[in-house]
């Protein structure tokens, strides 16, 4: 009995590459690393990763593989873009002819990319962060056999930018409290200023009075 394996072992080579190298680096580093590996793996012509902004209506690419190199990442409007249908599902997105049907997505167009399979990037609280898309000019071959790929590594990239999201809130309210440190000293310290001149003066006015009804007044007075 003969039986093809070729999908299987690809499929558990997919899984080796996770479990070494990829997976294990952060940040950059490993967005640039996935989207090389899917683009030669999966024999496509774009893989690209991307981060949803905090209003939901745009996206910044994390990481953009194109033709066998990495490219400039790129800022778009989610709207009228296959991203907007991507981020309306819970499942893998195919879309065919996606270049007649997003005819205003400039990236797409100029490319004349016409299959797209994306998902998106969800978070603990369950809520959408990114999307991972794949982008051929010809019909994608082993669809479902893509559709896993693309799964495993959405999961993982899911898990790197809400890490990155968290590193960047930690960053800012570690400099928001810097800043309010420097701003309570600044106000200390001038105060200490604005204080002592009229205190002083005080003082010394107090001292003269002093020296001169010395002897005429009573305790509670002198006090």
């Amino acid at each position: 009995i003969q039986k093809n394996i070729t999908e299987s072992k690809k499929f558990q080579n997919v899984l080796h590459q996770i479990a070494q190298g990829i997976s294990s680096s952060i940040g950059s580093s490993f967005f640039k690393s996935l989207v090389a590996f899917i683009g030669n793996t999966l024999k496509i012509d774009c893989a690209l990763i991307a981060q949803l902004s905090d209003d939901k209506k745009n996206a910044e690419s994390l990481a953009i593989w194109k033709n066998g190199e990495l490219i400039e990442n790129i800022h778009y409007s989610i709207k009228n873009s296959p991203t907007e249908l991507i981020l309306e599902n819970n499942e893998t997105v195919h879309i065919e002819n996606v270049h007649l049907q997003y005819p205003s997505d400039k990236f797409i167009k100029k490319l004349k990319f016409k299959h797209c399979l994306g998902r998106t990037l969800i978070n603990s609280n369950g809520l959408p962060i990114g999307v991972i898309i794949i982008l051929k000019r010809e019909e994608i071959e082993n669809l479902d056999f893509t559709k896993s790929v693309l799964e495993i590594f959405a999961s993982r990239s899911s898990a790197e930018v809400e890490r990155q999201q968290y590193v960047k809130e930690l960053v800012a309210a570690k400099e928001e409290a810097e800043r309010s440190n420097s701003l309570k000293s600044d106000f200390l310290a001038q105060m200490s200023h604005e204080i002592r001149t009229p205190v002083n003066t005080i003082l010394s006015f107090s001292s003269l009075i002093k020296e001169s009804l010395e002897g005429t007044l009573e305790d509670d007075l002198q006090d």
